[in-house]
């Protein structure tokens, strides 16, 4: 029998689907280790040494500028304008509809989780935060960055000759850690706040990616060639 409920049951049972699973248990494991370290321990030696070291260590107003421009990448309005894009490219496109959505899905996921969870994690300090440090915890910028353009990659990636992959991983891996570098050397969070973005957003990568491959083979009979067997094994 090889019905689509067939395909998503042997799909859970998979041994790489399970692993794949708890990796991102333990990176959210991670997430709320780092934040119970924030709030509740209120240590910031990190976040301390990193600001002295900028401090001490200016970047040149040229690099300044161009982080700047990446920071702008994931800011409320830019989110908003790549909702819009996706939605018509979901709608537009009939071929790529299924991309389009798990493109909304990803932008979704981590606005919803945005706000929330710094609203809970203020709710739960142990004592007021210190106002002089910019806590934000988990920074926006580095949470969308991580879950919507490392996602955005990982399909570009995908659809690519392999001889070009590297190249996307590693343009990708520079423009994230741009990312977190803008907002901090312009003060907006702490190297905490970047740190726990990234977990949290590696984390909705993940389950991005997941949710792809896993649509694909309800779908389709046929995957593409590229989706995993050792993951959607029928």
């Amino acid at each position: 029998m090889n019905s689509p409920v067939s395909r998503l049951y042997s799909n859970f049972l998979s041994p790489n689907l399970h692993a794949w699973i708890g990796f991102s248990l333990v990176l959210l494991a991670l997430f709320f280790g780092l934040a119970y370290r924030v709030f509740v321990l209120q240590n910031a030696t990190w976040d301390i040494a990193a600001f002295q070291f900028l401090q001490n260590h200016p970047l040149p107003p040229v690099l300044m500028n161009l982080l700047q421009i990446v920071e702008h990448a994931s800011d409320r309005e830019t989110i908003k304008h790549i909702f819009v894009v996706n939605i018509g490219f979901a709608l537009l496109i009939p071929r790529f509809r299924l991309v389009g959505l798990c493109l909304l899905l990803q932008i979704l996921w981590s606005v919803l989780c945005d706000d929330p969870l710094k609203q809970f994690f203020y709710s739960i300090a142990s004592s007021p935060i210190d106002p002089s440090m910019p806590i934000a915890y988990p920074s926006g910028h580095a949470l969308f960055s991580m879950s919507y353009y490392g996602f955005l990659m990982y399909l570009i990636a995908r659809h690519s000759w392999p001889i070009f992959r590297p190249i996307w991983a590693i343009s990708t891996c520079l423009f994230i850690l741009s990312m977190g570098l803008s907002v901090v050397v312009h003060r907006h969070h702490v190297l905490s706040d970047i740190l726990g973005g990234y977990l949290l957003g590696a984390v909705l990568l993940l389950i991005g990616i997941g949710t792809h491959m896993l649509l694909l083979h309800w779908f389709s009979p046929e995957p593409e060639a590229w989706v995993p067997r050792k993951l959607l094994r029928d």
